[in-house]
């Protein structure tokens, strides 16, 4: 799936959730992974698709630099 990523600036309130397009006929739980970033009042603001992940994207976690992390436990990506 080639989807355009669209994330904005962070701003303070904003909702980050990891989601996956479960795709993938051989596998339940696998599929294309994004993070969709929505405002404080949950309209949607952007997407980040992510590469070289193949499962569940989750574990989002801003780190002391606000860089903010996920990951793919199935991928280790």
């Amino acid at each position: 799936m080639s989807e355009e990523s669209s994330l904005t600036p962070f701003t303070k309130g904003d909702v980050f959730v990891g989601a996956t397009v479960l795709n993938n006929p051989d596998d339940d739980h696998a599929g294309d992974g994004r993070i969709i970033q929505f405002d404080e009042n949950l309209n949607q603001k952007g997407v980040l698709w992510t590469q070289h992940t193949t499962h569940l994207v989750g574990g989002l976690k801003f780190d002391q630099n606000q860089t903010l992390w996920a990951f793919d436990s199935q991928n280790y990506s």
